[in-house]
């Protein structure tokens, strides 16, 4: 799974422009793209149309992931509990055989090794193949994942997961005249408007709705619709973070992470699946067998799910980042928004961060050196753009001085 978690010097900060003019804040909307207001006004849905043709611990990504199809659920439910009955069954009968009996299944195998091995390898086979059919390239990145998903079936996970989302907040979608929405459009289509050059950003029908709660989160789901909560208002100081936020959440469904993440998990659900026959056949008694299960179960998600997640969480930091760079955003407020998410967690009353290794997220200072590390880069890129030049006064420096003030108070004073 390497190959999977490496973390790489993106070329993504070198694109191109989406257009050789300066690019000009303005509060109406680009000609590019028209705002259509009058969407399900009832319900405070706003649909951003391109007019080209169609061919706790703050994350600003959905509380749930995706859901599998039905149909996997259920399979892997029972192939599990089948793996884990079928191992105890043949480790009792293997436990009441005669040393005779075992001795001949033994010869047994050794006789028929050709075809045992046989089977074995069109096993092997069989994984490489569906490997090798399955991977596809990431835009922009161009980073090698496997993707066990068509369109339409992507289309029909998330169709259903938006009806479970639209369920839970449906008497909190505030209405289109809400004074968010103004903003949160015109930072939105700014953003489209100047990616001209990634297609996706072009095709999809983007819709955007506002739940009204103290919840800090924003998530875009794969389909086009874009949900803030009202909450993260309060995390976001500038039109500059927002946009970040936007961009992060939007590269998410740029570089298919929600089929690429189910993809890999039921990869790693078959696998789990045959080891756990292994499992219980080579375990000796049913009590270590179910303690040994619990901690390869934290293994896995210890060594590959969330080493895997927050692998993703940054590559979206490094795509939104260069999103906001081409939409002529201040890119330095990316960094300073996570380093004032991780001065809030250290407030007295507040939580604080789990361990990095526990969570599926970076924590929120090593998200910030990492976009500092690719901010002149950015800076770059929004140079090409020919963007007005960026103020002089570096935020993050105010930032910094923050937080040196922020350790001085904590430290016991000389007497």
């Amino acid at each position: 799974m390497a190959f999977l978690l490496h973390r790489l010097r993106l070329p993504c900060l070198r694109a191109t422009c989406s257009s050789a003019h300066p690019v000009k804040v303005s509060l109406r909307p680009s000609p590019q793209t028209a705002i259509n207001r009058s969407v399900l006004p009832a319900v405070g849905h706003i649909t951003l149309r391109t007019t080209q043709p169609s061919c706790r611990d703050f994350h600003t990504s959905p509380r749930r992931s995706a859901l599998p199809p039905v149909a996997w659920v259920v399979i892997r439910a029972v192939a599990q509990i089948g793996s884990i009955i079928g191992g105890r069954t043949l480790r009792k009968r293997w436990q009441n055989l005669s040393d005779h009996e075992k001795k001949g299944v033994k010869t047994h195998l050794w006789k028929n090794k050709w075809f045992v091995g046989t089977v074995g390898s069109a096993f092997v086979l069989a994984v490489i193949i569906d490997l090798a059919t399955h991977f596809q390239e990431t835009p922009i990145t161009h980073r090698k994942r496997y993707i066990a998903f068509t369109e339409e079936q992507l289309k029909q996970i998330v169709d259903f997961e938006f009806k479970m989302i639209m369920e839970d907040v449906k008497d909190n979608v505030v209405p289109a005249t809400n004074a968010v929405y103004g903003l949160l459009v015109k930072v939105a289509q700014r953003i489209v408007d100047n990616n001209q050059d990634i297609d996706l950003l072009q095709r999809q029908k983007w819709t955007l709705i506002v739940v009204d709660s103290p919840e800090e989160n924003a998530f875009v789901l794969p389909t086009g619709q874009i949900f803030v909560y009202t909450g993260i208002m309060k995390s976001v100081k500038t039109e500059s973070q927002l946009a970040f936020m936007l961009s992060h959440e939007l590269a998410h469904v740029i570089l298919n992470h929600t089929a690429e993440k189910i993809s890999t998990c039921q990869l790693i659900d078959k696998m789990i699946i045959l080891l756990l026959a292994m499992l219980w056949f080579f375990i000796p008694t049913d009590g270590i067998a179910v303690i040994t299960q619990a901690f390869f179960k934290k293994v896995v998600d210890l060594m590959l799910h969330l080493p895997y997640s927050r692998a993703l969480e940054t590559e979206a930091d490094e795509v939104g980042l260069q999103l906001v760079a081409k939409a002529c955003y201040d890119v330095r407020q990316s960094s300073v928004f996570w380093n004032v998410m991780a001065l809030q967690s250290e407030l007295p009353g507040q939580e604080g961060q789990i361990p990095e290794w526990l969570s599926t997220h970076p924590n929120h200072e090593n998200r910030a050196s990492r976009l500092d590390e690719l901010i002149p880069e950015a800076i770059e890129l929004r140079n090409k753009c020919k963007c007005l030049r960026l103020p002089d006064k570096d935020p993050r420096d105010e930032v910094a001085m923050l937080r040196q003030m922020a350790k001085a108070a904590v430290q016991p004073s000389a007497s």
